[in-house]
């Protein structure tokens, strides 16, 4: 059986690799495992921050935290981080409530998604 592989590399000190539709991420230093586990841990906190922003309708906050998630996915390498903060920033502007809790259930899933491989796996020795 062929077994397709692909692997994204963004920025070079991690890479997540796709196997038999098996999503894992592999930091390749353990500094970077570590900062990574910290920057997930912190936008799980900041989502905490959006849910209740929202629940208060406090648009102003909503954008500018989207705009801290959109910066922040850009320098850790998480472009789909990045972009659930560049429209959650844009449907904050518009006001978009139904729009704001698909966006912000989503970041939180994937952020969920993401984090339970990086705590289990502990890090190679190479």
């Amino acid at each position: 059986m062929l077994k397709e592989k692909l692997m994204l590399c963004y920025p070079e000190n991690y890479l997540i690799s796709t196997q038999n539709t098996k999503h894992q991420l592999q930091v390749q230093n353990q500094e970077w495992h570590d900062l990574i586990i910290w920057y997930l841990s912190k936008e799980q906190e900041t989502i905490l921050l959006l849910e209740k922003a929202l629940a208060e309708k406090d648009f102003e906050q909503i954008m500018i935290l989207g705009d801290q998630i959109y910066g922040h996915g850009g320098s850790f390498g998480f472009a789909r981080i990045s972009l659930f903060g560049k429209k959650i920033e844009l449907a904050a502007l518009e006001k978009n409530t139904v729009l704001l809790n698909v966006l912000i259930a989503s970041l939180k899933a994937y952020i969920k998604y993401l984090l339970p491989t990086l705590i289990k796996d502990s890090f190679p020795t190479y």
